[in-house]
This record gives C-alpha cells, sequence and structure tokens, in this order.
C-alpha cells in the first residue's frame, strides 16, 4: 500500500527542499550584503566607509565601526540570522509533514474499509477504523492548538510584509537589495502557500475518507448499517487557526488578493504626492 498512501509525497519533498532553499537565499542575502560592500569599498579606496550591519537596527547605544563592539554586534546579528533560518525552516517543514502524516492515514483507513474480504472482519475492520478516526480528531487539535497562533500570525502579517516589499522591490536599484528583496517575497509565498495546501490536502482526505465508507458494502448487512450512518454524519476534518480562518487554499488566495490591493493602493498614493 505503500503508493497509495504515499502518492504525492515529491510534491512535499519539493515544497520542503525550495522553503530550505528559499529561505537560506534570504537569510545568506543579508548576512553578505554588508561584507561584500565593505569589501568593496575597501578595494576601492572610498572614504569614509560606510560599516553596515546585518540588519538596518539602530541601538541606544554607540557601536563604534569598525571596532570591537561593531564586529560583536555583527557576529550576534549573524548568529541570530543562523538561528532565524533553522527555525523557520524546521517549524514550517514539520506542519506540513505532520498534516501528510495524517493524509496518509486517511488513505489507508479508505483502502481498508473499501477491500472488507468478509462479514466477519467486517466488524473488526469498522472498529479499527472508528478508533483511528478519533485519533485523527485528536491529532487535529493538537495540531492547530499548536500551530493556530503561528497561522493566525501569518494571516494576519504576510499580507502587509508582501505588500511593503513589493513597492520597495519596485523602487530598488541596487541589484543586492532586489535579490534580497525578491528571494524575502518567495519565503513569504512559500511559507503562505504550505500551510494552506496543507489543510486543503488533509480536509480533501478526510472527504475522500466519507466518501470510501459511503461507497463501502454495507448496505447489505444491516446490523452495522447505523454504525456507518454514524461515521457518514462525522464532518470532514478541518484545520482553523485560533477558530478565526479555515486553513485552505482560499487563504493563500485571500492574502494574495490582499498584498495586491494594498500593494496598489500605494502606487496610487505615490502618484498623487
Amino acid at each position: 500500500m505503500s503508493k497509495l498512501v504515499l502518492k504525492g509525497d515529491t510534491l512535499v519533498y519539493c515544497l520542503s527542499w525550495i522553503l530550505t532553499f528559499v529561505v537560506g537565499l534570504s537569510t545568506l542575502s543579508y548576512v553578505t550584503i554588508p561584507m561584500i560592500s565593505i569589501i568593496y569599498q575597501h578595494s576601492h579606496n572610498i572614504q569614509p566607509i560606510q560599516y553596515t550591519l546585518v540588519y538596518p537596527t539602530g541601538y541606544p547605544w554607540s557601536i563604534d565601526p569598525p571596532g570591537f563592539r561593531y564586529k560583536i554586534h555583527f557576529i550576534i546579528e549573524s548568529v541570530a540570522t543562523l538561528a532565524l533560518f533553522c527555525i523557520t525552516v524546521g517549524i514550517d517543514s514539520l506542519f506540513t509533514l505532520y498534516g501528510w502524516q495524517m493524509v496518509a492515514q486517511f488513505r489507508e483507513m479508505s483502502h481498508r474499509i473499501t477491500h472488507i474480504s468478509d462479514k466477519d472482519d467486517t466488524r473488526n475492520v469498522l472498529r479499527e477504523c472508528v478508533l483511528q478516526h478519533q485519533k485523527m480528531i485528536k491529532c487535529r487539535d493538537i495540531l492547530q492548538k499548536i500551530y493556530g497562533p503561528v497561522i493566525l500570525w501569518i494571516i494576519t502579517t504576510n499580507a502587509v510584509i508582501l505588500c511593503s516589499l513589493l513597492f520597495q522591490f519596485s523602487q530598488v536599484k541596487s541589484i543586492g537589495r532586489g535579490i534580497s528583496f525578491l528571494t524575502y517575497i518567495m519565503l513569504k509565498l512559500m511559507q503562505t502557500f504550505m500551510y494552506s495546501w496543507t489543510g486543503t490536502q488533509l480536509t480533501t482526505a478526510s472527504d475522500d475518507y466519507r466518501d470510501a465508507v459511503y461507497a463501502a458494502n454495507w448496505y447489505q448487512d444491516k446490523s452495522l448499517m447505523s454504525s456507518f450512518l454514524i461515521i457518514l454524519t462525522q464532518k470532514p476534518l478541518i484545520l482553523t487557526a485560533c477558530n478565526f480562518s479555515n486553513v485552505t487554499l482560499d487563504m493563500f488566495i485571500m492574502v494574495l488578493n490582499t498584498t495586491i490591493s494594498y500593494f496598489f493602493l500605494l502606487r496610487t498614493l505615490e502618484e498623487n504626492v
């Protein structure tokens, strides 16, 4: 059953690797651009040399570039960027992995309940599928309890972040900054899509399980008819972000629509000014 259960797993791998590449490229650009700028100024004898940090930050104390405090701040921000890379890739990919494991469970349940061999085995298969479905409900509750605030934060912030990034990308003149903005835009799009796509796949697999139960040979055994009908009355599993929004591809489309709307609003305001 591995081919049936793991059908489409290549897309999961691709999404995780693409996210890893995009996040790595984005974080690498933040660290290397200041270093390349400093090296370029040294090699062309540009005075005074502008010593920039990894992030355009300001501190309430003097950094004294290129002194010891400047180097300490640069190292701390570089290490923070490495932690950002590990946490972002790990958390987002782990959500996709957990969701895909639940999808695989539903596929296995659908296959078992539609391939019942004899009457004596029906009750055992039905009991095991019911218990497994209860576990899936608990897994869904745990998953949305942990990731609900994360997804809600993505919904509420990614549209604004993407809008500001697109606007800055349209105004940028430096190739290095353009690459940095572009990779960060790809990162936010990929992040939103992974959560939305995983939620849709889980809901679809749950619906397919209910269809498999309906298509099973249950109507010939009246003693089991009530049990099958109870299963059919169960609602499909839907992930929600803190009961605020369903985690589906509609969420991804909503973020894109909001981003485009805000972007054109900023362009209109810019033209009027």
